[in-house]
């Protein structure tokens, strides 16, 4: 090692370009805040590199730093809504948590081993102040260093995949974490030797949320083993969680559940949405927030989608007993309508009931690109079981909301689905009439053609049909086929789709002895 004479220069001097530093941060913040997120590398890099020993001038500096790190906290909380900047101020939070970390250390009691850190122990009313100030710092900055670890600034998604930025975000949240277990055990201590009894449950309270955090941190490092010890050492310690604290929990474990469904890990899943809905299950539901209610509600039906995979018989019976839960609760039909849709389509006789509820959804669902996507699934699944209640649920469909919403794109998916079906399910049986006066409706509605897309897509639909009507002397449905095929919404037809229909036509009317008409 080498000797402290030679070492405390070069301290210094790291001392000195770490100040350079956070002057030039501060100033950024003040002056040009469009610049901040152009030093998220140069903040990567000095708090990676943070000095953490003390030399011989760093007493002269604890004030300083303090101030600094105030001064830098509260600009980055008065930036917080500035969406493109909030991985930069995420790590402008963790930079101003460290500088008051900094500022906490005696000079006098500072050594060479980080292992050996002594801070001030005397448990002075002062002294608990700035550890209790330091610790909620360093909490709030590892929830914004975990948020921005996922593109997401502040909550806590799913996290599918880490880039290595976001692989350095995690290790900066990390860092700042492990300084908030300092604090915490510290403030323990002061509670366990009788010195902040005034202080008791504001101190459970950050000590409830250090352990949701690394939980949180658990997670996201892919460490699911360390989320379940911490949880373990939440439990074991045997007190009733606040309010507030368990929703923080419960959606937590939440998201740990839906990462791992998403991740194929269904035991897992089912492990971890269990845990958060008891949390929330022993609260009173009236005093559940707003958001902790979603949260609950959300728990419950991705527990279903994670039952539904299993797909035994145990598993369908318990996601049912949960939808008929839901359905004591919500006053939203349509979610509980949704949710018995994918209940239904597991179960391949039920074909009425999943009719009937589909039907509920589409007279009153809120039409978007998304929601028909799912229509027309749920429509493509009944249609298996039964080709005509399909059709009649793409009658209404078309005809009482798309083409009241009059979104061409809309109008010509759901009229190529009804032409699909129709040609494609023997059961139907003569069907002709019937479309012709929808295809009027259509018209008469939007005024318009179908794209060319959208008529060449349809007609050869009815080109295999006619052809296979014709293969089978069924000269009469055939014709009529043809005339639906001409009808004026395919006007956008090329002329080659339009002389193979009318040579068809020909034919059929050859067959027939027609050739007149």
């Amino acid at each position: 090692m080498a000797p402290a004479a030679n070492r405390a220069p070069k301290d210094a001097k790291r001392w000195e370009t770490f100040l350079a530093f956070a002057t030039s941060l501060e100033k950024a913040l003040r002056d040009a805040v469009d610049t901040v997120p152009l030093l998220a590398d140069t903040l990567h890099e000095h708090l990676e590199g943070i000095p953490l020993l003390s030399t011989s001038a760093f007493a002269n500096k604890t004030r300083d730093l303090d101030e600094r790190g105030t001064r830098l906290w509260n600009l980055a909380v008065k930036l917080k809504d500035d969406a493109k900047a909030a991985r930069a101020l995420a790590l402008v939070r963790a930079f101003a948590t460290l500088l008051l970390d900094c500022a906490q250390w005696t000079a006098v009691a500072a050594v060479a081993s980080p292992t050996r850190q002594h801070y001030k122990s005397k448990a002075s009313p002062d002294a608990r102040a700035d550890d209790i100030r330091v610790m909620k710092t360093a909490l709030k900055a590892s929830k914004c260093c975990l948020g921005a670890a996922n593109h997401c600034f502040p909550h806590l998604p799913l996290l599918p995949s880490l880039t290595s930025t976001d692989q350095r975000q995690l290790s900066i949240a990390e860092r700042i974490v492990e300084r908030a277990a300092f604090y915490e055990q510290r403030l323990r201590k002061y509670l366990q030797a009788g010195d902040a009894q005034d202080l008791g449950s504001s101190v459970r309270r950050m000590s409830t949320e250090y352990c949701v955090l690394r939980i949180t941190l658990a997670w996201r490092q892919e460490r699911l083993d360390l989320a379940e010890l911490w949880l373990a050492n939440m439990d074991s310690e045997g007190s009733a969680l606040k309010l507030y604290m368990a929703e923080q929990l419960a959606d937590t474990l939440f998201e740990i559940g839906r990462d791992q469904m998403t991740k194929g890990c269904y035991k897992s899943a089912l492990q971890w949405l269990d845990r958060a809905h008891d949390i929330l299950a022993i609260q009173n539901p009236e005093d559940l927030s707003t958001e902790a209610s979603e949260v609950r509600s959300c728990i419950m039906h991705t527990t279903i989608r994670v039952l539904l995979k299993a797909r035994d018989e145990e598993s369908i019976s318990r996601a049912w007993n949960i939808c008929h839960e839901i359905e004591g609760e919500t006053t939203n039909k349509v979610v509980f309508w949704l949710l018995k849709l994918e209940l239904l389509a597991v179960d391949q006789s039920a074909a009425q009931d999943y009719y009937e509820v589909l039907d509920g959804v589409v007279r009153h669902i809120h039409l978007s690109d998304a929601n028909l996507a799912m229509i027309l699934h749920h429509v493509h699944e009944l249609r298996r079981r039964n080709a005509r209640l399909a059709h009649a649920v793409l009658v209404v469909l078309l005809s009482e909301r798309v083409l009241v919403m009059g979104e061409m794109a809309w109008v010509e998916r759901t009229l190529i689905t009804i032409v699909w079906n129709c040609t494609t399910s023997p059961e139907l049986g003569a069907v002709t009439d019937s479309l012709d006066e929808l295809l009027g409706i259509v018209v008469a509605k939007t005024d318009s053609a179908l794209s060319t897309a959208a008529t060449h897509a349809a007609q050869i639909l009815m080109v295999k049909r006619i052809e296979a009507l014709y293969n089978q002397a069924d000269y009469d449905q055939a014709d009529m086929w043809c005339r639906i095929a001409l009808h004026d919404v395919f006007r956008g037809s090329g002329t080659s789709n339009v002389g193979k229909l009318q040579r068809l036509l020909f034919l059929e009317a050859v067959e027939t002895n027609h050739v007149d008409e």
